[in-house]
């Protein structure tokens, strides 16, 4: 953008226009062509820029123009809850996409294995939701989904549900199952923890189910926790000497499921590990 002063000698010292003073001898501003062509320019660009055409009976297109940069349908701001709170919204909101993810199960756990190789079953994944809403968000309570806690010979615990308000909610994984023990072929133990599913939203996906176990008198292997839209399965472990071994916790807000226990004529029991915690985050739009 110019100046009038960029283009013409008869501006006043900082480049702008004057009226002149015949008594002093200062001319006025020549309204110069030059200086008109680059006001025109500046404002067909940003027109254009819009991606509208330039039409000669529309005196309104560059307000149009300006909507589109800074009008309604901008982003104004994303909010991520990690934990349980309440939403208020940024000022100027007039619709927000909420996704919601449910916390993950706990792997299972396993008893005492003297001379057996035990194992349980991967917590599932929490369910997973995304859904458009304009209008009644104000003040919504968010609920963010725990996940599920494992214990020593029994099933793991199951994953929280994670809402926003009324107006969504997603599940959380289901627990895996508690270990068993053999002492001769290879056999899958341990039932599988449920992935969660989610109601009222515009798009979904159920959390994945936890793995089994997979155990022999020579090995043990863990069953993998249930992956979700935001993790992958949470990877277990394997053990083919004496040994016992506590399940894998799942990340914190992945809502994955955890794995679980394992052991190996270890005489010791252990618990599954714990489930991630969900997640809220709401996009603001102007």
């Amino acid at each position: 953008m110019q100046k009038i002063g960029n283009i013409t000698p008869t501006a006043n010292a900082n480049g702008e226009w004057t009226n002149g003073n015949v008594a002093a001898g200062t001319a006025p501003t020549i309204l110069d062509a030059a200086w008109l062509n680059t006001v025109q320019r500046e404002l067909i660009n940003v027109i254009t820029a819009a991606g509208l055409t330039l039409d000669p009976n529309n005196d309104a297109q560059l307000l149009a123009a300006l909507k589109v940069g800074i009008g309604p349908g901008r982003l104004l701001g994303v909010r991520i809850f990690t934990a349980s709170g309440t939403y208020t919204p940024t000022a100027g909101t007039s619709s927000i996409v909420v996704e919601l993810l449910g916390g993950g199960g706990a792997g299972g756990g396993i008893p005492t294995a003297p001379s057996a190789g035990t194992a349980g079953g991967g917590g599932g994944g929490g369910g997973y939701g995304r859904k458009r809403i304009t209008s009644g968000f104000s003040g919504v309570t968010v609920t963010v989904g725990v996940g599920g806690t494992g214990v020593v010979n029994g099933a793991g615990g199951a994953g929280g549900a994670s809402s926003f308000g009324a107006l969504m909610t997603a599940g959380g994984g289901g627990g895996g199952g508690v270990g068993s023990t053999t002492t001769s072929s290879v056999i899958p133990v341990g039932v599988q923890g449920a992935g969660g599913t989610t109601t009222l939203a515009d798009v979904s996906r159920n959390g994945g189910s936890g793995g089994t176990g997979l155990i022999s008198s020579t090995f043990a292997q863990g069953g993998v926790g249930g992956d979700t839209a935001y993790a992958p399965q949470t990877r277990s472990n394997t053990i083919i000497a004496t040994a016992v071994s506590s399940g894998n916790s799942a990340s914190a807000n992945t809502g994955a499921g955890g794995t679980s226990a394992l052991g190996l004529n270890s005489g010791t029991g252990a618990s599954g590990g714990a489930g991630g915690s969900g997640l809220c985050i709401v996009w603001e739009y102007a």
